[in-house]
This record gives C-alpha cells, structure tokens and sequence, in this order.
C-alpha cells in the first residue's frame, strides 16, 4: 500500500516539483516477489517516512494542507484515483486514504519539525497508527 501511495504521490503535480531525496534504499532488496514479510514492511515504512518527508518539504515550500489534501480528499484528485482502481478494495482504498491524510495533518501540525525529522518520526510509527511520539523538545 506504501508504494502506491509514494507512486501516487510522485505523479502528483505538486510532487513534481521536489526532488526525491529519500526512499532509494528503501527499494534495495524489497523488488522481488520473494521478499519476506519483514522486508516488505520496512520498506513500506521507508516509503511512509519518504511520503511524510515530500509533505513537509512541500509544507516548507508554502504548498497548504488544503491543496495537499485535495489529492487524496477530492474524487477528482490523483491520489484518489488512483486509490480507486481494480487494484483495491473500497475498504483498503479508503484506510489507505484515511493514513495519508492523518500523515498530511500531522506535518501540519508540526511546522517545528524538519521534513527529516517528520520522515524519521513516521518510519518509526509506521505499522501503528495509535503510536505517538512526541517532537523534539
């Protein structure tokens, strides 16, 4: 779900406008389809924490929460398109919808933090959503 949702995110107008700089090692080993459960999970958390940082990056860039949510909230938007497909269930489709715009929020939220810091945060969160780990201080 974690690399649709990078996918999605790379293809949005907005997204094109940053360069990527994290998630390349995230991708090392985890192309297979032998890949174990483990693998597949750390790198759908370091595709999570890539996401949150791009978020921030945008945040910092003076995209708003408003126009960044428009992806995932609007039929219309990319990201809920492609969310839409053959390739997931309504009930997937909307949790997965549902995660990034939490993760949306919280960038938001947190303008103290850097995007490194929030992309650090998420991968160490990532897989429990009722985690909560304070910024720094």
């Amino acid at each position: 779900m974690a690399l649709l949702t990078t996918q999605a995110f790379a293809q949005s107008d907005e997204w094109e406008q940053v360069p990527s700089d994290s998630g390349q090692g995230a991708v090392e080993g985890g192309g297979t389809a032998k890949a174990s459960a483990g693998d597949k999970s750390a790198m759908a958390c370091a595709m999570v924490g890539a996401l949150v940082r791009q978020t921030a990056k945008l945040r910092d860039q003076g995209v708003s929460e408003e126009s960044q949510l428009a992806s995932i909230d609007k039929p219309g938007g990319k990201l809920y398109q492609l969310t839409i497909g053959n390739m997931l269930s309504a009930d997937t489709a909307g949790t997965l919808r549902a995660g990034i715009h939490r993760e949306i929020a919280y960038v938001y939220e947190h303008r103290e933090m850097t995007p490194a810091q929030l992309g650090d945060r998420a991968r160490q969160t990532c897989g429990n959503p009722e985690s909560s780990i304070p910024p720094p201080g």
